[in-house]
């Protein structure tokens, strides 16, 4: 089987995750899969330094332009795909018609929890132009349930999973980290990894911070933030003021020796989140979690069980929450930990996710020929 996932946004967390799922499917099974996105973007140059294969293709900021289409269908003439895996909206619209009109099979994902629009036109994308669903958490079915755009056995949860070799506990260095920033072992590490964006929180995250370091007075703690956009903190006032325990990173490609050599990880993301890669990455590495009850972030923590929950946009209840983490007894905290992990390599693998994939597409195929119907 050849498989095409287009991805029209530009390089973040769906695209990362994309490419490490577009390599497994071609270095551990029979199939083959190829990434369509933007033309000359970071996508692109990190897809191909990755080996995966990518086709460049130039999406116009009008979803509906003519010339999209018809350069759409001439690609997928000369690929001939047995699927069409859609990620995105202008992807989604451009190669759901192009798809349709040579009767390809097609299965939309969606990554993020923002609310459906109540328009049946905007919702077409989903009710005439895919065959089957995947979504990154249960609250984005559920929702898609309640509006009546798919049927429940339509729709495939398949959150990101982590790529057991690379965030391998017998791999990574628990104190490099520490040993690049001069810290001691004794150091309390908090921190984030992410792509800097208005909804990830994580100015809530520093004004946490500042609670911890204003309340209890501790030199220990250290905020550790990590993503592309992140070198732009350094012009914040809490950034001036605690210069000396606020490590700024910007892009890191170890982000793997970054996440296991924090003390907790937090997200404190305010929206749009399914289940971010990252909380699944730290559990694996058996670093404890912190996140809001956003999207699909709860799927992963389970609070009290697998980590711990905050509202959004609360940095007196993160601080306080990091608090308790810091003085849980080492029993109680190896319990969280223990489960989390344990619940990652059951629920969380790129292999996982692959797997649900390869159902919604075996679902696609067979309602093209004619097998099942809406």
């Amino acid at each position: 089987m050849l498989i095409v996932h287009t991805e029209s946004a530009t390089l973040g967390g769906e695209a990362y995750r994309l490419i490490e799922e577009t390599r497994y499917v071609n270095e551990n099974t029979s199939h083959r899969a190829v990434i369509v996105g933007p033309a000359g973007s970071d996508f692109e140059e990190v897809a191909l330094r990755s080996g995966v294969p990518f086709i460049g293709f130039h999406f116009r900021q009008f979803d509906y332009h003519p010339f999209s289409f018809i350069e759409a269908i001439k690609l997928l003439r000369k690929i001939s795909p047995h699927i069409v895996h859609t990620h995105h909206s202008s992807d989604a619209w451009v190669f759901g018609i192009a798809s349709r009109l040579l009767g390809i099979p097609v299965v939309r994902g969606r990554h993020i929890s923002l609310p459906f629009k109540r328009s049946f036109f905007k919702n077409i994308v989903y009710t005439h132009l895919a065959d089957a669903f995947t979504v990154s958490c249960s609250s984005i079915k559920k929702e898609m349930l309640e509006i009546g755009i798919a049927k429940e056995e339509e729709i495939f949860i398949t959150p990101a999973g982590v790529n057991l070799e690379r965030f391998n506990l017998e791999k990574v260095d628990r104190f490099y980290l520490r040993n690049e920033l001069g810290l001691e072992k004794s150091d309390f590490l908090i921190g984030t990894a992410c792509f800097l964006r208005s909804w990830k929180g994580v100015d809530t995250l520093m004004e946490s911070f500042k609670i911890l370091m204003e309340r209890f007075k501790d030199n220990k703690f250290h905020l550790v933030i990590a993503g592309k956009g992140t070198d732009r903190l350094r012009d914040t006032d809490i950034y001036r003021r605690y210069s000396k325990n606020i490590h700024i990173l910007g892009h890191r490609d170890d982000v793997e020796h970054v996440i296991g050599g924090l003390n907790i990880f937090v997200l404190a993301s305010k929206k749009s989140e399914g289940v971010p890669q990252v909380i699944p990455q730290a559990m694996a590495l058996k670093v404890p979690c912190i996140g809001t009850a956003i999207g699909g972030i709860p799927d992963v923590i389970k609070d009290g069980a697998t980590g711990w929950l905050i509202r959004p946009d609360a940095p007196d209840e993160l601080a306080d929450k990091i608090w308790y983490v810091y003085n849980l007894s080492s029993e109680d905290l190896n319990s969280i930990i223990e489960r989390a992990y344990y619940m990652i390599h059951d629920e969380y693998t790129v292999k996982r996710t692959v797997e649900k994939y390869f159902m919604a597409y075996e679902l696609a195929m067979l309602k093209k020929k004619g097998g099942s119907k809406k």
